[in-house]
């Protein structure tokens, strides 16, 4: 039996394709964001970082429903709580914290009167497609017999934490955040904002990591 029927899992390839093509397809970073992502480019980005990643892992479940390949299912199991978890966090955080930031939308208002007016609706088509194909994959995975999801929250933690640290790197690589919501913490409360705000951050990416291994049972 596979963890995600080969239907489920094409529409949630599907929708992290078109999330994926849709950030590669906004403002260039060197003429919006030159300095943080002077070296990471646009995988500086937790948006970017996540759909590429749900892609890819969307992709292995398509494998796994056409081929019997048992390495890549127990992947697919141990993966699901992380996927699901920065899907739901996307959406979610987006909109919450991003979306309607004063910078943030400054700087959509800037753009779009400089030659990129599909930036209004790209913000959207980058993220807004993450949380309901997520929930779908969640509600129609079923764990193989003889498979365990055992290693989880490990792989939940260490992402969050290699995050932080190539947010980390960066930032003394090129003296700027990537996000506006973190200079405005930088300001006001400085680094033990930032600490404590990035901890939060991981905290809610393993809660919905969490609540999308109870879904799947």
């Amino acid at each position: 039996m596979v963890s995600i029927p080969l239907w489920a899992a094409t529409i949630c390839f599907a929708c992290y394709s078109m999330e994926t093509l849709s950030c590669f397809n906004g403002v260039p970073p060197q003429l919006c964001n030159p300095v943080p992502t002077r070296y990471f480019g646009r995988l500086v980005f937790l948006t970017v970082q996540t759909n590429i990643l749900n892609t890819m892992y969307f992709a292995c479940c398509i494998i796994t429903a056409v081929l019997d390949i048992p390495h890549l299912e127990k992947v697919v199991v141990e993966a699901f709580p992380l996927s699901f978890g920065l899907g739901v966090f996307l959406t979610i955080g987006y909109y919450a914290l991003d979306h309607f930031n004063p910078i943030a939308v400054q700087t959509r208002k800037k753009w779009s009167e400089e030659g990129y007016p599909h930036i209004v609706w790209r913000c959207h088509t980058d993220h807004i497609f993450a949380l309901p194909s997520s929930i779908l994959a969640a509600l129609v995975f079923t764990t193989p017999q003889g498979a365990t999801a055992s290693n989880w929250k490990a792989i939940t933690l260490s992402y969050g934490l290699l995050y932080t640290v190539l947010l980390h790197i960066n930032a003394l690589l090129t003296g700027a955040w990537p996000y506006a919501i973190i200079e405005d913490i930088m300001k006001k409360s400085g680094s033990l904002g930032r600490t404590m705000f990035l901890a939060v951050i991981i905290s809610l990416i393993l809660m919905f990591a969490t609540l999308g291994h109870w879904i799947a049972g």
